[in-house]
């Protein structure tokens, strides 16, 4: 007669077999099946400086390319700045620039091209940016809709907010300062904006921190891109953390200086984020 023990002993050895036979079997299904979310390699904490430092040094092999590209950029937001002040709505600005620099991700596509013909041993030309190939084109117009929609939202809580404190009156740009910082509705603009457009700027970066590279080199579908790129900000936030405030910085300055600073940091953050998701998601 075999003891309690005994028995006890014999049923957890046969699960375990039974464990062992099933495991490689289940974790082979899921991997078929394509479904699954890619997970980011480990980053070192001070990564986003080596991006840079790559992404610096792929500017200096077409510094023309990459200014060029820059350049056009910074068209495209005087563009926008101008047809605003013709309409009469240069209180906007501020809120159309915040907005511009959100589909940055999107529109440094052109980038992510230069970054990989440099990779793949190749000098890049103006149709390797201006014509891009995607592995996934599909998912990066979903995405491209996706960030459309969040510019929309950004919009409207901007202009909501502008209403709420500032009575729906006009605020000229000069004297927006001085209404931000010296009255107590501006300081309540000011706070709840900054949180408010925090939310929306991270949720943003969050989704497209490595989304958008990931659908230029794999054909995956656009919710795999965005699942890696959110669990790769989640999983590890002390790099892309400091990848956030690098790149916050970046739009300040360049904001500071009348968006010419865009000329070289947004080419930079642009070939840097090519770097980063190939540290993160490459082969």
């Amino acid at each position: 007669m075999r003891t309690f023990a005994e028995k006890t002993a014999i049923k957890i050895r046969d699960k375990n077999i039974e464990e062992e036979q099933v495991t490689p079997n289940t974790a082979e299904s899921i991997s078929s099946s394509g479904n699954s979310i890619p997970m980011a390699k480990k980053l070192s904490a001070t990564a986003p400086w080596r991006w840079l430092e790559k992404g610096w040094a792929d500017y200096q092999k077409r510094p023309l390319l990459a200014a060029g590209y820059g350049v056009l950029f910074v068209a495209l937001g005087y563009a926008i700045v101008l047809g605003l002040s013709l309409m009469g709505m240069t209180a906007a600005v501020p809120v159309a620039v915040g907005a511009f620099a959100l589909v940055g991700p999107l529109m440094a596509a052109g980038l992510y091209a230069y970054a990989r013909e440099i990779e793949a041993g190749r000098l890049p030309g103006w149709r390797d940016v201006l014509f891009v190939k995607a592995a996934a084109p599909i998912g990066v117009a979903y995405l491209g809709v996706m960030l459309l929609f969040g510019l929309f939202i950004w919009t409207l809580c901007a202009l909501g907010l502008l209403v709420m404190f500032a009575g729906g009156q006009y605020i000229a740009p000069g004297e927006f300062t001085s209404f931000a910082l010296g009255t107590l509705p501006g300081l309540s603009l000011l706070t709840i904006g900054t949180i408010v457009g925090g939310i929306i700027a991270f949720s943003i970066f969050a989704i497209t921190a490595f989304s958008i590279p990931m659908l230029m080199d794999k054909d995956v579908d656009f919710a795999t891109a965005i699942g890696a790129s959110v669990n790769a900000v989640i999983a590890q936030p002390k790099p892309m953390l400091l990848w956030a405030w690098i790149i916050a910085a970046s739009v300040a300055i360049s904001a500071a200086t009348f968006l010419l600073g865009f000329i070289l940091l947004f080419p930079l953050i642009g070939l840097a984020t090519w770097h980063g998701y190939r540290e993160a998601f490459g082969d």
